[in-house]
């Protein structure tokens, strides 16, 4: 189902990501983790990285349980995407299933001009006709700027996502 919605934002349109998106899906991407891998170097992109997401992105779109949309500007071109899923608690839980926001990227040239506000609240009406009654997503600990779009967005702290390496210390660099 391919839909289109318009946003206040003038000429935006947040649409379901096609095939034909992919490349500029994989370019933001790649923007996202160099960001993140200029915080912290277990962030960097690995080998054949943006061809494999890409591959990952173009098999989770054919998956019901998935939703990738694009924020795309006048120009048709691609500013920003989100890509989300439905999730299973493990049983012990009240809720059995949650939406879960795996990716939001927005191009650093259209920062601050309320597209990751439009994507999440086009995704938030996909979560909640499949019956969701919360999200879950993961922030970089050190992305202090993503921080505050989530708990602008209304989003409070739930767990601590830790990490352990098991490699040996002098592989092991300190920042992470």
């Amino acid at each position: 189902m391919l839909h289109r919605k318009p946003h206040a934002n003038t000429g935006l349109i947040i649409r379901q990501a096609t095939r034909k998106d992919l490349d500029a899906i994989g370019d933001l991407w790649v923007e996202l983790m160099a960001f993140h891998a200029a915080l912290d170097h277990r962030f960097r992109i690995p080998p054949h990285g943006r061809s494999n997401y890409i591959r990952h992105v173009y098999t989770v779109m054919r998956d019901s349980n998935y939703h990738v949309l694009v924020a795309q500007g006048g120009e048709k071109q691609v500013m920003g995407y989100i890509l989300a899923y439905i999730a299973q608690n493990p049983p012990i839980f009240p809720h059995p299933r949650y939406g879960f926001i795996a990716d939001l990227c927005i191009s650093e040239a259209a920062r601050r001009q309320g597209i990751g506000e439009a994507l999440l609240t086009t995704v938030l009406e996909w979560f909640r006709s499949r019956g969701m009654e919360n999200i879950q997503l993961n922030v970089a600990h050190h992305n202090a700027v993503s921080q505050a779009f989530w708990r602008k967005m209304g989003c409070t702290d739930y767990l601590d996502h830790m990490w352990l390496s098991l490699s040996p210390p002098s592989e092991v660099n300190e920042r992470g």
